[in-house]
């Protein structure tokens, strides 16, 4: 807004600098600018209308600003009585030749917003700058640059990246894991297309069970603007649950946990897989398991070639040994590490802990981690450039550089991984609980 401003004055002096030899200020009563009965032909009000009251769709004077305090509201993060916002502003000084001529400079995503930033502009502009973007948004960047414009300003609502809609956060339960069985069999061509990308990414599997891409934009738009997001925290808590692979006497079990840390979301993924104590924990007999890391990875990780399948490979070597050996993928923000430990005649427990690091909501991170081998992204991503210097995902995550992933499990947590075997179950004294 301030360089709007500085931008109007510029024309206003260029116009009419030669009319005036006072300085030209937004209250210049006198100035035949703002005097309406010169010219009766014009579009401008007496008193303009107050530009944030008349619309929610307004232009704040700093995107980047911090949220109002909004503690006496809770129920609301706008001002019960905006300031009028075009009392400060040279705009409202303006012919309408001037901001037709202005408007006409802009790019079409700014034009739009400039119609929308208050009653006058709205008049004068009309909507043909609106309906040239609404005629072709299905194919068209403008459009999204356009509501990139308008989400600014939007504190209720999140710009999908892929539905290329504004989403309301008051609707956040309907981007939940629990609706979107309801609109794969009930509503399918009804289903968001940023549900139907989380399935084509399996996202629901990879990241967890439930993540949601716009729940998780909500969320981290609470959050900069220091409001409360606890049931957000909710819907996107992962659930742990437990499996018994019968083929191969595996018990598995996968617990998560979520943490924002400077201003990212932080996931933390555990697959425990629990073994009788007379099996041999060998190479062949663990594909079955199906280790999930990363697309990256692949499915199943000792089929996999590259850097994951050598770090399994070296890990089972040497499984009996308290050997400690974070990874990291080179082309997303995701860190792992298998830990075993024999719990003496009550079997073996093979463990892998992976850290991920979606982001802050706004940059390309979660984009990176969900992109796969298609091409997107190739090579080392520079944000990994701070593994080399210490500051890992998972010091972040833990606030300790080498954690003992064993303890990071609830007594509870142990009890389920034992509930299909419960003769094996050592006791409660026997594990360290966090």
């Amino acid at each position: 807004m301030n360089f709007l401003n500085s931008f109007l004055r510029f024309f206003f002096k260029l116009f009419f600098g030669s009319r005036h030899s006072a300085p030209i200020t937004p209250y210049n009563t006198e100035s035949p600018a703002s005097s309406t009965s010169d010219h009766p032909d014009s579009l401008l009000l007496e008193n303009p209308p107050d530009g944030l009251q008349s619309s929610a769709l307004s232009i704040s004077d700093n995107p980047d600003s911090p949220a109002p305090n909004t503690s006496d509201h809770p129920d609301s993060p706008m001002l019960e009585n905006p300031p009028n916002g075009l009392q400060s502003s040279a705009l409202r000084n303006l012919p309408p030749e001037i901001v037709l001529h202005i408007a006409s400079f802009l790019l079409p995503a700014s034009a739009g917003a400039f119609s929308l930033c208050s009653r006058s502009t709205k008049l004068i502009l009309g909507g043909k700058y609106l309906t040239a973007l609404g005629a072709r948004w299905n194919r068209s960047a403008e459009y999204y640059d356009f509501l990139m414009l308008l989400e600014r300003d939007l504190p209720d609502c999140v710009l999908c990246r892929y539905c290329k809609e504004l989403h309301a956060i008051r609707d956040a339960k309907f981007f939940g894991r629990g609706y979107v069985h309801r609109y794969a069999s009930d509503k399918p061509r009804s289903c968001p297309r940023c549900i139907t990308e989380s399935r084509r990414v399996n996202s629901f599997y990879c990241i967890h069970s439930e993540f949601s891409y716009a729940i998780f934009q909500m969320m981290m738009k609470l959050r900069r603007q220091g409001r409360n997001y606890s049931e957000l925290i909710k819907l996107m808590s992962p659930t742990s649950f437990s499996s018994y692979i019968r083929d191969e006497s595996f018990r598995k079990q996968h617990i998560g946990r979520i943490r924002i840390v400077d201003g990212r979301l932080l996931l933390r993924k555990q697959e425990a897989y629990l073994m009788p104590p007379t099996q041999s924990l060998s190479l062949p007999r663990l594909p079955r398991c199906g280790f999930t890391i990363c697309h990256h990875a692949g499915w199943v990780l000792p089929d996999y070639p590259g850097s994951f399948g050598d770090a399994f490979r070296r890990r089972i070597a040497r499984w009996e040994d308290n050997l400690v050996e974070l990874n990291q993928c080179r082309r997303c923000l995701v860190e792992f590490r298998f830990d075993s430990r024999r719990l003496g005649e009550n079997g073996i427990i093979m463990m892998l802990t992976t850290w991920l690091d979606l982001g802050d909501g706004e940059s390309s991170a979660l984009l990176r981690y969900t992109a796969g081998d298609l091409g997107q992204f190739s090579g080392r991503p520079r944000e990994l450039d701070r593994f080399q210097e210490g500051f890992t995902i998972c010091k972040l995550f833990e606030q300790q550089e080498h954690p003992d992933v064993f303890s990071l499990l609830t007594l509870d947590e142990w009890k389920e991984l034992f509930k299909y075997s419960p003769g094996l179950w050592p006791g409660d004294d026997y594990f360290v609980t966090s």
